[in-house]
């Protein structure tokens, strides 16, 4: 068995730690929390979801406490253009490709990372998506948008779901992926897509 060598050697100070960090931060995590849950399950109605939340959250003490923002970027370029493989214990075959971002909740309204992963994955000819699955390389994609709970720092992930073939490009998969983003930096926004 692995155990963190805080852990060992503390006597539990990780978990001392985050139990601070609730008792500190309870009603900003319920927040972020509730604000998960709201954007998840829209088919409710904006009343229902109050209604269900504050049912949910009502007992959570409110400590006044503003949720922490991470301003420090916690990647530099010594950790970019990485590779890792790593052995599955099923027959899976995927690469994922992680970029750090900057926080991006201030262009809500345009959605960059949507939009960006629209046209990755978009299935007309000359993109990304549509490239890989006539070269036999992949048959799907997914994005991921992670952000951490009180902002200032984003992920981005996309998955290339590969197929055996697709296995002995990884090289070639990585080169196309960025072929496609420059020329989105190139081209600028395309109208087209908000029409």
């Amino acid at each position: 068995m692995i155990k963190n060598d805080a852990v060992v050697a503390g006597g539990g100070a990780i978990e001392m730690e985050l139990s601070k960090t609730r008792r500190n931060h309870s009603r900003t995590i319920a927040r972020t929390i509730a604000g998960t849950i709201a954007g998840t399950i829209a088919v409710q109605s904006l009343n229902d979801l109050e209604e269900m939340i504050v049912k949910m959250f009502v007992e959570v003490p409110n400590k006044g406490v503003d949720a922490p923002e991470w301003r420090d970027r916690p990647f530099n370029e010594n950790h970019y253009g990485h590779k890792w493989f790593i052995v599955p214990i099923e027959d899976l075959r995927a690469m994922e490709i992680i970029f750090p971002l900057p926080d991006v909740r201030e262009h809500y309204k345009f959605d960059p990372v949507e939009y960006v992963s629209h046209l990755l994955g978009h299935p007309g000819d000359g993109w990304f998506l549509s490239a890989l699955k006539k070269k036999d390389w992949s048959t799907f994609l997914t994005f991921e948008n992670k952000q951490a709970a009180g902002g200032g720092v984003n992920s981005f992930t996309v998955t290339v779901h590969l197929t055996e073939e697709g296995m002995d490009h990884i090289d070639d998969i990585v080169s196309l992926m960025f072929q496609c983003i420059n020329m989105l930096k190139t081209e600028g926004p395309l109208q087209w897509l908000f029409e």
